[in-house]
């Protein structure tokens, strides 16, 4: 059993040492109306996030997926986004598209994403209806 706790975080208070590491990867953690945050904790300090961004037309985006470096490899971002993609089932999402860097890209395969893009540094991913 996992200590994990998975919960809907503000925006505001994801700490300032992760929006600095987000920062340097290129993350997004500005908030929006549509934007739902979610902080993965262990013994009350925020390990894992990611935003689920749920638009009008039952599609939605992930955004700013991040795990501390010292807690990676623990399974706790992959916990967080079967969370994540279970929220946006119960809210009737059909389709969420993302990018990510290489490191992030076999959780989301694993989960059911597809990859149908990329780059040299960036993966384009799609989860489609029934992920």
């Amino acid at each position: 059993m996992s200590l994990l706790e998975i919960h809907s975080i503000n925006h505001n208070d994801i700490p300032p040492e992760i929006v600095f590491e987000g920062k340097k990867k290129g993350l997004i953690f500005r908030g929006s109306d549509n934007a739902v945050y979610f902080g993965g904790f262990i013994d009350e300090k925020l390990v894992t996030l990611s935003c689920l961004v749920i638009y009008k037309s039952k599609s939605a985006t992930i955004k700013a997926n991040f795990t501390l470096e010292e807690h990676r490899g623990k399974g706790y971002f992959s916990e967080l986004n079967k969370y994540v993609l279970a929220y946006a089932r119960d809210h009737s999402v059909e389709v969420i598209n993302l990018n990510c860097l290489k490191d992030s890209v076999d959780i989301h395969v694993k989960h059911g994403a597809r990859i149908w893009k990329t780059t040299k540094n960036i993966f384009w991913l799609m989860y489609n209806k029934g992920f």
